[in-house]
């Protein structure tokens, strides 16, 4: 069910809100059986509808920077869950690594 953000007057006070009703006329009959006076109800737009885009160029680069990282052997994954390339030539294919492996485990730049 879709949400609708609604302003409305009770009593001389302005009260804000959100409902969740299937359409604008049952989230209309809601305020009323409030006793509220609608002012404004619109339907709230979803996470997927609206918002900030990413634009092409970021996902561009990215792409390219991770397909760089697969490429040169970092694994995507280091907690166990599934494979991961194997260090070595490209013929040893994959293999099953624990927590234990040495890619996992934090590194220290600076010593």
């Amino acid at each position: 069910m879709p949400d609708f953000s609604y302003t409305a007057l009770a009593g001389a006070q302005r009260q804000t809100g959100v409902l969740t009703a299937n359409s604008e006329r049952e989230a209309l009959a809601q305020l009323d059986s409030r006793g509220l006076i609608p002012l404004k109800i619109a339907q709230k737009k979803s996470a997927t509808e609206g918002g900030p885009r990413i634009k092409v160029r970021a996902l561009a680069s990215f792409y390219g920077q991770l397909a760089d990282l697969l490429q040169s052997g970092v694994p995507l994954s280091c907690r166990g869950h599934g494979p991961v390339p194997s260090y070595g030539f490209p013929s040893q294919g994959f293999q099953r690594v624990g927590r234990q492996h040495g890619a996992c485990r934090p590194r220290r730049w600076f010593s």
